[in-house]
């Protein structure tokens, strides 16, 4: 398995490829999802490379964001740019940008991003389909579900350690709505570790408090053979915003592991020195497997108490008094260990200025230091040992991945001396056959001292600032052979750099793309018949209740419940109406058959479905297919692949302004615009209510008793109030945040670029709410085919999203 490590900088690249990671993913240009990352550009971009592949280490460059349709020519740029300084692999989330990709640089391997939230084995064949060589599987799926997916034939990748999104990746819209700064364009503000109240919404009383957004960190170290039996091919290590010692740290952790793993499997069990080295480098409240476990525990996911780093704790607060702190210590501290002192609802630090032995220890009180609460009892907590952060700057200085290489060199009086390097025999196999001969300046007869042979075997194997080192030298030396130390030591440099130039020729990511003027040209279609467009647009209402329909020309059916036998039951009552199935937007292999099944058994009823993820496309499912805004088509490119699967009519994302939408070649498609609804802000794999009751995840029933998520709200430091949703598959709930304000753009439809269908999402409205909405809707959406504005204002309250303001 490929050990892959984060390089948000330099000298986390260095510590990356020192430590021994297999390959490391960097961001490139402004089309990453870590655009606050120190990030590479240009020359170092080229530089990087050049480091990684003299050492045997792969480079993916991280082109991750969703892109609009006038940045194509900058993403395509990017592409090429990277392709040129020999990239090996690009992580691509747009899913038009990627095939603009192959297209332009067919030798670049093509990875799918985990920001295209592909969950199940439906969406890894749709990635094989589509000529993708990776996956990166969504954060969320369980070892069974890795399994299925890895059986598709396609590489799967799995995050292992590190940060985990509590959303679904590329599914996010609460920095974005929120606060201005979208996830999906590298600029996450991370609204998720902020603190919230859960309040029960009827009543206001308030049934938890904390940081219940805030996911633990993962750590699958014990999981490696678990994994490498699913088929994982690569393991990632989250952390391009972290300092290089953290990437340092915990890339030499797993590469211990697996080394372990290759070398006694039947033995394997990770050092217990390494699991606190992973837990004092950086840790939330401790780690969790994510959801690798299907039946979860919700409290494990998250730890409400503290959205930092927690530390370690190595004791308490005794006593003090005389100008003394007396602590009661579990293990002895170094100077220059940051310590960090813990009440109930306080806490204060500083750095000790000396070592102090385990059991009871005692220091001068540090400068102006209170605890609310006080003091004594306070719990000690190690945030950052001195110790580990030197070793781990220590391991990024010199050269620990070294090529070996054997070194032969002639020295015959009045002939040029010549020096060969070639790789050992133990070198590796990608390199094993370079040899390099280099001819130097002619051999001269001494006149006072010749050159003495270990004297010269020495200089000669001097490789001090590269990865090479010799591991044998052989020396043909004339007993009065002369040549000037400036000469010789010219001759090992020249052999030097062309046995690394070879070695970075073979390990070349790809060939070089050549020159291209332009964009690849989209294929010719069909201009929609001016004549056959509606009177006026078609009105979309997105409800759970099939009763919705009598409200608009079409009801988007979103189920509450989307097993088969609850789909089957509900549907059975369904009054007259135009229905479309919406997909939701995450379900498990074993989930999305189940519905998938449903909809072709019922195609003659059925107008359609909306499709909400990638693990969609390609599936077959009946009538026509409407693209909802969930599948982020953000330019031409997407939309012709919707178009060449199938879809029918694309929805405007939510995060593109007017002109946005309007720059974008629909190729031949129908426009969908929501003008009313609650968004979906995240999609959430756990349940925030249960993990502050500390509950299962697939047992629970609360939700079905009328007592649990739904009847609840979150509430944040400014007062707004997110309602909570969910929806229940097989393998339990997924829950959904909705945004504290409903979209409204009824009074604006003038405004808005031409649409052919507008969407009301009905969440959390009273059926009589629903009405008022939808006849609202229906005069405006006549009032506006007349060519007439709406005299009706928006509602207090409400948002217009981005439509008119854009987002970073």
């Amino acid at each position: 398995m490929e050990l892959l490590s984060p390089a948000g900088s330099w000298e986390a690249l260095v510590a990356a490829v020192q430590n021994g990671a297999d390959a490391v993913y960097l961001g490139f240009g402004g089309f990453n999802a870590r655009r606050t990352a120190g990030n590479f550009d240009g020359d170092e971009f080229e530089r990087a490379v050049e480091y990684c592949h003299a050492r045997g280490v792969r480079v993916h460059v991280t082109l991750n964001t969703l892109v609009k349709q006038r940045e194509l020519d900058g993403f395509a740029q990017a592409a090429l740019d990277a392709a040129r300084a020999g990239a090996d692999a690009a992580i691509v989330q747009d899913l038009g940008g990627a095939q603009l990709l192959r297209a332009l640089c067919p030798g670049l391997k093509l990875h799918m991003s985990t920001q295209a939230a592909c969950c199940n084995a439906q969406g890894v064949r749709f990635a094989a389909a589509q000529g993708y060589d990776r996956v990166v599987l969504a954060r969320e799926c369980s070892l069974d579900e890795i399994a299925r997916c890895a059986k598709v034939g396609v590489e799967i990748e799995t995050f292992v350690h590190g940060a985990l999104c509590v959303c679904f990746s590329g599914q996010c819209l609460f920095s974005s709505l929120v606060g201005g700064r979208s996830g999906n364009r590298g600029l996450c503000a991370q609204p998720c570790r902020l603190g919230y109240a859960l309040c029960d919404a009827a009543t206001g009383r308030e049934r938890a408090r904390g940081c219940l957004l805030s996911p633990r960190d993962i750590m699958l170290v014990e999981e490696l053979p678990a994994l490498e039996r699913a088929g994982v091919r690569s393991l990632k290590i989250e952390g391009r915003l972290k300092r290089p010692e953290y990437v340092a740290e915990v890339t030499r952790v797993y590469r211990r592991a697996l080394d372990m793993l290759a070398e006694h499997p039947e033995k394997f069990a990770p050092d217990a020195g390494d699991e606190r080295a992973l837990r004092q480098i950086f840790n939330r409240g401790g780690f969790s497997q994510a959801y690798l476990d299907g039946h979860f525990r919700d409290c494990d996911i998250t730890d409400i108490t503290r959205p930092n780093n927690m530390g370690v704790r190595v004791g308490k607060v005794k006593s003090v008094g005389g100008g003394r702190l007396r602590l009661k210590l579990d293990m002895p501290l170094d100077a220059g260990d940051q310590l960090s002192l813990r009440s109930d609802s306080d806490e204060t630090g500083f750095e000790l200025k000396q070592a102090l032995p385990a059991g009871n220890a005692e220091l001068p009180m540090p400068s102006g230091l209170k605890l609310a609460g006080g003091l004594i009892g306070a719990q000690v907590y190690r945030a950052a040992s001195q110790v580990q952060l030197e070793r781990a700057r220590r391991s990024c200085e010199g050269e620990h991945v070294l090529t070996r290489v054997e070194v032969r060199a002639r020295l015959r009086v009045g002939e040029r001396a010549q020096l060969t390097l070639s790789a050992a025999p133990d070198a590796p196999a990608d390199i094993r056959d370079i040899s390099v001969h280099c001819v130097g300046d002619a051999v001269s007869p001494a006149r006072r001292a010749p050159l003495e042979p270990t004297a010269v075997e020495e200089r000669l194997a001097r490789f001090g600032g590269t990865p090479l080192e010799a591991a044998d030298v052989q020396v043909e030396l004339d007993a009065q052979a002369f040549m000037p130390v400036a000469a010789l030591n010219a001759l090992r440099r020249d052999a030097t750099q062309r046995f690394i130039e070879a070695v970075l020729e073979r390990r070349r990511g790809c060939p070089a793309p050549p020159e291209v003027r332009g964009l690849p040209a989209l294929p010719a279609v069909v201009a929609r018949d001016a004549a056959a467009r509606r009177a006026r647009p078609l009105l979309v209402v997105q409800s759970r209740a099939l009763a919705d329909a009598e409200l608009g020309d079409a009801l988007y059916w979103a189920p509450a419940h989307v097993d088969r036998v609850s789909l089957e039951h509900e549907f059975a009552a369904r009054g007259p109406g135009m229905i479309y199935l919406r997909l939701p937007n995450m379900l498990g292999s074993a989930e999305l058959t189940e519905i998938a099944a449903f909809a072709c058994d019922h195609g003659a009823e059925l107008k359609g479905c909306v499709l909400t993820n990638v693990s969609q496309l390609g599936l077959e499912l009946p009538g026509e297919l409407v693209a909802d805004m969930n599948m982020n088509a953000w330019n031409s490119r997407t939309v012709e692949l919707l178009r060449a699967q199938g879809v029918r009519r694309v929805t405007g994302s939510l995060e593109l302004t007017c002109a946005e939408l309007s720059e974008m070649d629909l190729r031949g498609l129908e426009r969908e615009l929501i003008v009313y609804g609650r968004a979906e802000l995240m999609t959430l794999r756990h349940c925030p209510l249960n993990a502050s009751g500390g509950l299962a995840h697939v047992d629970c029933r609360l939700c079905d008793a009328g007592k649990g998520l739904e009847s609840c709200e979150l509430v944040d430091r400014k007062q707004a109030h997110f309602p909570l949703r969910r929806y229940r598959g097989a393998s339990g709930c997924y829950a959904q945040v909705l945004n504290s304000a409903p979209h409204d753009l009824l009074s604006r439809l003038a405004r808005l670029p031409e649409f052919d269908a507008a969407r009301l999402v009905f969440t959390v409205e009273a059926a009589s709410e629903r009405r008022q909405l939808a006849q609202r809707a229906r005069t405006a959406l006549e009032a506006w085919a007349r060519g007439e504005a709406s005299a009706m204002p928006s509602p207090s309250g409400a948002t217009a999203g981005h439509y008119f303001r854009g987002v970073d």
